[in-house]
């Protein structure tokens, strides 16, 4: 009797501890594709040996990359703050990465500048999706097509680098930097599965100012320096696949490990065995 008695209560234990685990905390692994339309603004400034360099002049080229990210239901990690319940939102961090910014400009000074400027950047960055299916609802009431819709903002922080080539027919400089950059932008969001989500919004991005040195054509003396100021304006297109859910605790770096591999049991061979 006690032997069925355990085996009607094995499927009940099992049943206990798959709910508690899908109960807790849940964090989703992911990664995005992106599709970027750069335009820049560059604003030029310096000085030759025989005039001075200004104006300003804008172009748009498209860029490409992805990211890797992080992202939780903030109520999960932090149901309350005080006496106020935490809004159903979403944070998100990744770090994400964009190639393939190319814009052609010209700026005044003398006969007046051709530049040929690229640039990619590495960012970190933070995003909140805040899901507006309920204020939409206490409006106009319960749009089921709505429900997945989201929209979110941020920015991010890191690196960019900036190549460039100038010259007036004269003089000509090159120079390649890397430099600190940021970005903040908005956009919408629609989730179309549990593990598929597309965005589109705009972002700011700056750059700094990248100064080259001008020398004669063909080599010579220096003659000058050509800054631009570097910012653009972005429409970005985002494909989100979420491809891992764990618990927010198995997240946390303090319990990643690498895997144990077995050593044999070495025995030395003047040791007796023993008998049975």
């Amino acid at each position: 009797m006690r032997r069925q008695r355990r085996i009607h209560l094995a499927p009940v234990s099992i049943l206990a501890g798959a709910l508690a685990a899908s109960s807790a905390p849940a964090a989703d692994l992911y990664f995005s594709g992106d599709l970027v339309m750069s335009g820049v603004n560059a604003d030029a400034s310096g000085s030759t040996t025989f005039f001075s360099i200004s104006g300003s002049d804008e172009d748009s080229s498209p860029g490409y990359g992805g990211a890797l990210g992080l992202g939780f239901a903030l109520p999960e990690v932090l149901p309350s703050v005080g006496s106020l319940e935490t809004p159903e939102v979403t944070l998100r961090f990744e770090v994400e990465g964009v190639l393939g910014r190319d814009w052609e400009l010209r700026t005044d000074g003398g006969t007046g500048f051709f530049t040929d400027a690229n640039a990619w950047s590495v960012m970190t960055n933070a995003w909140l999706d805040v899901p507006v299916q309920k204020p939409l609802s206490y409006f106009f009431g319960r749009m089921p097509i709505l429900d997945p819709l989201s929209i979110y903002g941020g920015g991010g922080i890191g690196l960019a680098g900036v190549e460039v080539d100038t010259t007036d027919n004269v003089s000509e400089g090159s120079t390649s930097e890397n430099r600190f950059a940021w970005q903040a932008g908005a956009g919408v969001s629609y989730e179309f599965s549990e593990w598929a989500t597309l965005s589109t919004g705009w972002r700011y991005l700056s750059l700094g100012e990248v100064e080259t040195d001008l020398r004669f054509i063909g080599g010579g003396g220096a003659l000058g320096s050509h800054d631009l100021d570097l910012s653009a304006h972005e429409i970005v297109s985002t494909l989100r696949f979420d491809f891992h859910s764990r618990p927010i605790q198995e997240m946390s770096p303090r319990r990643w490990s690498l895997p144990r591999p077995s050593l044999p049991r070495w025995k030395w061979p003047w040791r007796r065995s023993q008998g049975p």
